[in-house]
């Protein structure tokens, strides 16, 4: 095990807040690294964006859209990303986009029409499949959504449809991984290749039967063992 402090700054995706990243906090304080989330106030609670401390190697742990949410000044002095079920662009060119571009159109509509239960419990199930829904942690909505973060919701929604790449601030130069699960619901197969593409350097981690939510009792200690590798 490393003796390296290691501090991780975390940004959850669309509809997600920090409880998302609840089951890292324990194995990270056990190697006595700190974890601090991003929140991008979908629910009640309003946005923040924790930066830096002096101390530990700085570490970006990024869940899905959360590439594009974070506050691109975090980018700077990241030393290490860790990009877990992510994207540059959602939704895939031409014929393949359709069906993405029409499930984004879809959801904006029923959170226009706060259709809730819908929306919510069917993009839940996309993110869990292929397991059950039960398995995953409750979502920003169990506590209740007000009018700002509907707007962030629906703002949000309309900026996947208009992703095509990862952010300019990105850095390319610092050691990644890409998290990426076999069976993912939610991002196009396309859209899964085109970052992998877009990041020749990175090392990739495969996640078989696993989906979106990353509901995989091996994800968190192989990366772990991955940041340990980078600072032995």
């Amino acid at each position: 095990m490393t003796t390296t402090t290691l501090q991780l700054l975390a940004m959850h995706g669309w509809a997600g807040w920090p409880n998302s990243f609840s089951a890292w906090q324990e194995p990270l304080a056990t190697r006595g690294w700190t974890l601090h989330c991003g929140n991008r106030g979908y629910g009640l609670q309003a946005p923040t964006m924790p930066d830096w401390s002096p101390r530990g190697r700085r570490v970006l742990l990024l869940h899905s859209m959360g590439p594009h949410l974070l506050d691109p000044a975090r980018y700077r002095a990241a030393e290490a990303v860790v990009l877990m079920a992510s994207f540059g662009r959602f939704v895939p060119e031409g014929v393949d986009g359709q069906p993405v571009r029409k499930a984004i159109e879809t959801m904006a509509g029923l959170l226009a029409a706060e259709e809730d239960e819908t929306l919510f419990t069917a993009f839940r199930e996309a993110v869990a499949a292929p397991q059950p829904l039960e398995m995953l942690p409750p979502g920003v909505e169990s506590a209740g959504l007000n009018r700002q973060g509907r707007q962030r919701l629906s703002e949000d929604l309309a900026l996947l449809e208009r992703l095509e790449a990862l952010p300019a601030a990105f850095p390319r130069q610092v050691p990644v991984l890409l998290v990426q699960p076999q069976d993912d619901a939610v991002v196009h197969p396309l859209a899964q290749r085109s970052l992998w593409e877009a990041l020749p350097q990175a090392e990739l981690l495969a996640i078989a039967g696993c989906g979106h939510g990353l509901l995989s009792a091996m994800l968190i200690p192989a990366v772990c063992d991955w940041l340990e590798s980078q600072w032995p």
